[in-house]
């Protein structure tokens, strides 16, 4: 499976590992409870426990219950990531992003839209991403590596600028090194360097 989508299943299920709790309050107490929140929690304790049939499954039923929530459609669409069935993956989330075009659910779609190949597409979504949580380095470093791979090495470069004044010494800011390099910016990447270089004996000391 191409390492992209992994980090799709790896990071979504962190996610879902965080939110849990509140997912399943805020929607068991309005849609047939009892039902509802055992297919929730049938389905989380089956991913958990890589039993990936009978967590979706679970969703499925879940969505026969509620066909607009859009955690489920997210957790069914890690779950076809998860098993390379990308046109699955993308389908549930393009609906998760049309019920509620959170910034989650639209890095989740590009990503797969970048695992997929379609490179503008996930440019686009990214962006949408970005507009919702301008702030947050790990959309913008996404961002890059599609732009890396759509040949625009100057714009990749802008947004792992931006990665990096967010959170200096971070992944946006090893990718930045790389990215100053291979544009022959020598000057640039030793900059960076001895950004986070400083920044790491600071927070030894």
């Amino acid at each position: 499976m191409n390492e992209f989508l992994i980090f799709i299943a790896l990071f979504a299920l962190s996610l879902w590992l965080l939110f849990k709790e509140n997912v399943v309050e805020n929607y068991s107490t309005n849609i047939m409870q009892g039902q509802f929140k055992r297919l929730w929690q049938d389905a989380y304790q089956n991913l958990v426990q890589n039993n990936v049939g009978r967590a979706e499954r679970s969703l499925l039923a879940l969505l026969k219950l509620d066909g607009r929530n859009v955690a489920a459609y997210n957790r069914l669409g890690i779950i076809y990531a998860r098993q390379g069935l990308k046109k699955e993956a993308i389908e549930c989330f393009e609906i998760s992003s049309s019920i509620n075009p959170s910034a989650g659910s639209l890095h989740n779609l590009a990503l797969v839209y970048f695992g997929n190949k379609q490179y503008q597409k996930a440019a686009r979504v990214f962006e949408q991403a970005i507009t919702r949580e301008p702030n947050n380095p790990t959309r913008r470093i996404a961002l890059a590596k599609v732009l890396e791979k759509m040949d625009d090495p100057k714009g990749a470069i802008k947004e792992l600028e931006k990665a990096h004044k967010m959170s200096p010494g971070g992944p946006g800011s090893n990718m930045l090194i790389e990215a100053y390099k291979r544009v022959d910016a020598p000057d640039l990447a030793s900059q960076v360097e001895n950004e986070a270089k400083q920044l790491k004996q600071i927070s030894a000391s």
